[in-house]
């Protein structure tokens, strides 16, 4: 294969990249940068290092890495990305982040995988720093920013915050998706406002899911409203009849208040 392009070889790396095999595309791009014939370009790289992601092997990321700068490729915003991606993916946020903060150009896309790796890595402050800086840069994020920023307020438990983010999120005339809802009915239900999760899910574009719904039974459960509970067992039936439970395996509210003899409100 040593005759071929430089496209013959990004392409076959690629689809090994894309069919699972990612020891088959290392393998190829082995071969491939001992050969004299043919240099690596910024394609094939970037087949290579999805490669890895799927592989999760760290050590032929920095050995990438490694031949990137060697190489002349270390400005390349593309690849720079795809190195940030494949480090976050194999749970090296630290790298992500020194190449993110070294880099002169920041596309959306690097912000997102930014946000999302520390959010993944459990370090939920640092994702909403860097929103706030994206913020005060005027770069205006994406439902997979929102998501993640969701996501951090959701484990934080920071209320408030999440209400900040969704403010963002029609501010900015970001379509929200139903794992956005999910996350903050699922703040207001830990904070007790049980009413003020099911307005929420009342004013919401699309039909609620069995995550959503099951959040606010979770919520009534804990803060003990049998009311609240028995409207979300009866929306869960309604969209999923079948639906085994979300909460003590049982959508039945009755049987999640054993000792309950009276109702609360929300």
């Amino acid at each position: 294969m040593e005759d071929k392009t430089v496209v013959s070889w990004a392409t076959m790396i690629g689809v090994h990249a894309q069919w699972d095999q990612p020891n088959e595309a290392v393998r190829l791009f082995d071969r491939l940068i001992k050969s004299e014939n043919v240099r690596p370009n910024e394609v094939t790289l970037v087949n290579v290092l999805a490669a890895c992601a799927r592989a999760r092997d760290v050590a032929m990321v920095k050995r990438i890495h490694e031949y990137i700068d060697e190489h002349g490729f270390g400005c390349h915003v593309v690849l720079n990305t795809a190195l940030m991606d494949v480090y976050c993916k194999c749970g090296c946020v630290k790298l992500a982040r020194d190449l993110f903060d070294k880099a002169r150009e920041k596309s959306l896309f690097s912000w997102n995988i930014m946000i999302n790796g520390h959010v993944e890595d459990n370090n939920y402050e640092e994702a909403l720093l860097l929103f706030r800086e994206m913020q005060t840069r005027g770069i205006k994020g994406d439902k997979v920013t929102m998501a993640g920023l969701v996501l951090a307020c959701t484990h934080l438990g920071a209320l408030e915050l999440g209400k900040w983010c969704h403010a963002c999120i029609m501010k900015q005339r970001i379509q929200p998706t139903v794992e956005h809802y999910g996350g903050l009915v699922d703040m207001l239900g830990r904070a007790g406002r049980i009413a003020d999760a099911e307005e929420l899910i009342e004013s919401m574009p699309m039909a609620p899911d069995h995550f959503v719904l099951g959040g606010l039974l979770g919520a009534c459960r804990i803060h003990g409203n049998l009311e609240a509970a028995e409207r979300a067992a009866k929306q869960l039936l309604d969209i999923d009849p079948y639906h085994s439970g979300t909460v003590d395996g049982s959508t039945n509210p009755h049987a999640l208040f054993p000792t309950k003899t009276g109702h609360s409100s929300g």
